[in-house]
């Protein structure tokens, strides 16, 4: 089931994350599109090292206050970090909305 989840979730990501780079590339002048690229490939670096900054904390934070065995208190610092991911994620989806919402007010207006 692990795998299957992350399956679909990396498929996911692929395909917007290409779609997202050609949607940026087209409200860019024609002299900057190469650097969107490399933009986001550092973006996408750069939200994994903070992503790994943030989920460490929560899961060390459980394991030393947390009760119950190492096991248990590590899944409850998984479980902080799904709660986290999943906030952030929600963010994430409520900003592209409002994104693209603007875009296509923009686009009507020309």
């Amino acid at each position: 089931m692990i795998v299957v989840c992350h399956i679909v979730i990396r498929s996911g990501f692929n395909l917007r994350f290409a779609n997202t780079i050609s949607n940026a590339s087209t409200l860019v002048d024609r002299k900057n599109v190469a650097d969107v690229n490399s933009s986001f490939n550092m973006l996408q670096r750069f939200a994994g090292s903070v992503g790994v900054s943030l989920a460490t904390p929560l899961i060390s934070l459980a394991q030393k206050t947390g009760q119950g065995t190492l096991g248990q208190r590590s899944y409850q610092g998984g479980r902080y970090d799904f709660i986290m991911f999943s906030c952030l994620a929600l963010v994430t989806l409520l900003a592209i909305w409002q994104n693209f919402r603007l875009q296509e007010q923009k686009n009507k207006g020309n």
